[in-house]
């Protein structure tokens, strides 16, 4: 039996959230025991996840480094009581403080996991993993290639890593659509639903995009934008809305519609940024049969082909974006049934990559090679990469 400890700070996001439902509820029981451990903010993992894991309080301030020193007693506590053998995190502090609490207070510990879905990080957050990874007790998980590169060219020692993509659930995505929700959201029959995946750049990418949508709902009516919970610059979006001649372009649900449920009923995955970040967002569109539509960054153009199973644009640094995103979407607006063969490309893509049942048993092969003595990715491919 091998026991493993999920550990959150107080603040961890969609991805960090299907993530551990998926492991803590299709892990094999006969052959895995999972315990979780963070802030009252657990509630948020589901009712089915914590009835299958034992669940324990502790104090753990926020996703800082030295905030994460708090929650080293109540971590150390719960490694003894529940005498699991890995740590699985997804964030760096969490990272930290499981590693540090692996010492005297919690000797059943042998292995720490991160799970990564954004490649960047701090100067300090990146020599605090170089450290790590060079003692052979951290393992970093990444989801896509461009963030194992990255954190090579950290230091980080390659044997450290290993690639698993997300597990996308396509039964949820085809539940959700024959719900009401778009016409909870306010959308109309023929309404285009463009939606910003949620993100930590502060930049001005997301307000260009939300500045294209209104010039096009300004010209030809029927597109609109849809804000989700953890959009970085949300607010600020929200109150620009406020002074566009044509107001109706922004949708901005509440904290009771996941984004996966947003994923599930709109139309178009619009990834403004130019910034490396999270493609889970992506992952989820490709399988939900929408049009993903980006700048080219490194990131997304591992998932991403322009004009094979999305549209894809340069980013012009210096330059406003907001005229080739109108101009892209004024294209779909006007060609909707040719841009079929694109989402069907796309999501033939995402059953071969995105499989659920591939994201479990990977990790339950990485879990294994860890107390097997075995290298992290033996025996685990990165299904995206072809050749």
């Amino acid at each position: 039996m091998i026991r493993l400890g999920f550990l959150f700070d107080r603040v961890y996001g969609w991805e960090q959230r299907i993530a551990a439902r998926y492991l803590s509820e299709q892990l094999p029981t006969s052959r895995f025991a999972t315990s979780i451990a963070g802030s009252k903010s657990l509630a948020h993992l589901g009712p089915t996840t914590l009835r299958r894991s034992t669940r324990r309080m502790i104090q753990f301030p926020g996703p800082r480094l030295l905030a994460a020193l708090v929650g080293l007693p109540g971590i150390g506590t719960w490694a003894r009581e529940d005498q699991f053998q890995i740590v699985h995190t997804w964030c760096v502090p969490s990272a930290f403080a499981a590693s540090a609490a692996s010492g005297g207070m919690a000797s059943s510990v042998r292995h720490v996991i991160l799970e990564l879905y954004e490649p960047v990080l701090s100067a300090g957050e990146r020599r605090l993993l170089r450290t790590l990874s060079q003692g052979g007790l951290l393992t970093v998980v990444c989801s896509t290639q461009t963030i194992r590169r990255r954190l090579i060219e950290y230091g980080i020692y390659p044997e450290s890593t290993v690639v698993i993509r997300p597990g996308v659930d396509f039964g949820f995505i085809q539940q959700t659509r024959r719900t009401g929700l778009r016409e909870e959201l306010g959308l109309a029959k023929g309404d285009l639903a463009v939606l910003l995946p949620p993100s930590s750049s502060s930049d001005n990418d997301q307000l260009d995009a939300f500045v294209a949508v209104s010039i096009l709902h300004f010209l030809h009516g029927p597109v609109r934008v849809i804000l989700p919970q953890g959009l970085a610059g949300r607010d600020r979006i929200v109150r620009f809305s406020r002074t566009v001649p044509r107001p109706g372009s922004l949708i901005v649900p509440g904290h009771d519609v996941p984004v996966e449920q947003l994923i599930s009923v709109a139309d178009v995955l619009l990834v403004p940024t130019h910034d490396d970040g999270s493609t889970t967002a992506v992952a989820w569109a490709m399988a939900a049969r929408m049009l993903v539509v980006g700048v080219a960054s490194y990131a997304l153009a591992e998932l991403i082909a322009h004009k094979v199973n999305g549209l894809l644009f340069k980013h012009a640094i210096g330059k406003r974006m907001t005229a080739p995103i109108a101009g892209l979407l004024r294209g779909i607006c006007h060609n909707r049934d040719s841009l079929a063969k694109l989402q069907e490309a796309a999501r033939g893509q995402a059953y071969e990559v995105f499989s659920v049942r591939r994201y479990v048993d990977q990790h339950a092969r990485l879990y294994e090679n860890l107390l097997s003595g075995k290298e992290p990715g033996d025996g685990i491919s990165d299904p995206a990469m072809v050749g």
